[in-house]
């Protein structure tokens, strides 16, 4: 899969976009809803992921809520688990990420950081926006002079993030500038963390050392490999717990946990407060009250 990766200026802002040339344009997945055979569409990044939905139903599944978008963009914030699902739709996707530019004076990045870090944001597809997102992705099937990508996409940001500026905010924690290493992190975690897995096997992947890696790891999530790992096996069992019925053991094995059925309540309830067994009756529970 190509991936190409632009940085541009937009005010105070820098922005790398990474666009995927075979998963840029992505239509209606058979299995949509969530079952131990699609497990492995559960994915968190260190970036953010945006959605431009241009026809049919869309959703984007986080452990807390399904955002729907129809005929609308859906940003997804860094280290959220989240799959999509959706019938008879077609839709664009891109991930980028965010560095501040100290030496400007617009506030531009603090708004954007403060407004996209709150959850899912959802805005609506105006035509300007997929007239810039048709042309970037004509400009990627080489229908157009590539030129074209490197035009239109600073339009396309400055279209979404523009709404965004607003008076009287405070700043905002910042978003460094990803390791050129983590798409290959993430994905293998995402793809493995139902398995044992070890940290030689990604620094194997990645051609480095494994104490490159837990470095590496360390700088852009603040935990160490093991931590990681527990990470997206916690946020897929607590996946499992909402939109299943499969038992507590099953959830267990499923994600990474096998014959470990002990230590998994122990991590669980260490990181939520609650028993697994307690996580689905709340939610429940919840649900009921709707």
């Amino acid at each position: 899969m190509k991936e190409l990766v632009l940085r541009f200026d937009l005010s105070d802002i820098r922005l790398s976009v990474i666009l995927f040339q075979d998963a840029f344009c992505i239509k209606s997945q058979k299995n949509s809803a969530l079952s131990l055979t699609n497990l492995r569409f559960l994915h968190q990044h260190s970036f953010f992921e945006v959605f431009f939905i241009k026809q049919g139903a869309f959703s984007v599944v986080t452990e807390q809520s399904t955002v729907r978008g129809k005929q609308s963009l859906l940003i997804v914030p860094p280290f959220v688990n989240h799959y999509t699902e959706g019938t008879d739709f077609e839709a664009y996707a891109m991930y980028f990420s965010l560095e501040h530019l100290q030496n400007s004076p617009d506030l531009l990045y603090n708004e954007v950081i403060q407004r996209l870090s709150k959850g899912i944001t959802q805005l609506p597809l105006t035509e300007d926006l997929f007239f810039y997102i048709d042309h970037i992705a004509q400009g990627l099937a080489n229908k157009q002079p590539a030129e074209n990508i490197q035009y239109f996409l600073p339009l396309l940001f400055l279209d979404i993030f523009s709404p965004m500026k607003r008076q009287g905010s405070n700043p905002a924690s910042q978003i460094g500038k990803r390791s050129k290493h983590i798409n290959i992190i993430e994905s293998y975690i995402s793809a493995h963390y139902c398995e044992e897995l070890h940290l030689s096997d990604i620094a194997d992947a990645l051609y480095l050392c494994a104490k490159q890696v837990s470095r590496i790891i360390r700088k852009e999530y603040s935990c160490s490999f093991s931590e990681l790992v527990t990470r997206y096996r916690l946020n897929a069992a607590c996946m499992l717990l909402k939109h299943t019925t499969i038992s507590i053991r099953k959830v267990a094995s499923n994600v990474g946990f096998r014959d470990r059925e002990n230590y998994f309540f122990m991590l669980f309830r260490k990181q939520y407060g609650v028993t697994p067994t307690q996580y689905r009756k709340n939610i429940h529970q919840t649900q009921l009250s709707f």
